[in-house]
């Protein structure tokens, strides 16, 4: 059985489309690609929830060791803030927009 790329991989194309997984390592080792540090990895948890859940504890155990686990928190959070700060000035670029177009009927018509 074939292993499969982690989900975010970048993909390494060829002309016959043919490199295998171990293949594909050596070329991304070879010319200095590398995976992003926070690709998630691939689970043989065969749909158990129980074994999921227990695969998922072990992940954070170890994460919580690293150290590494306070600083994906922090990301995270500074990911959410970032995206609720788009959101609002989307938000209030959409207002200002329809109360262009409310006020002018001639607006955004080219």
């Amino acid at each position: 059985m074939a292993a499969r790329r982690p989900k975010g991989a970048p993909q390494v194309r060829t002309q016959d489309e043919t490199l295998d997984p171990v293949e594909e390592h050596v070329v991304r080792m070879r010319h200095g690609y590398r995976l992003p540090d926070d690709v998630p990895l691939g689970t043989k948890d065969g749909g158990r929830a129980d074994v999921a859940e227990q695969l998922r504890q072990m992940e954070l155990q170890a994460l919580a060791e690293s150290g590494r686990l306070e600083a994906l928190r922090e990301r995270a959070e500074a990911e959410e803030a970032a995206e609720a700060t788009k959101t609002k000035i989307v938000e209030r670029l959409k207002a200002k927009d329809q109360a262009a177009s409310d006020t002018d009927p001639d607006a955004g018509k080219d």
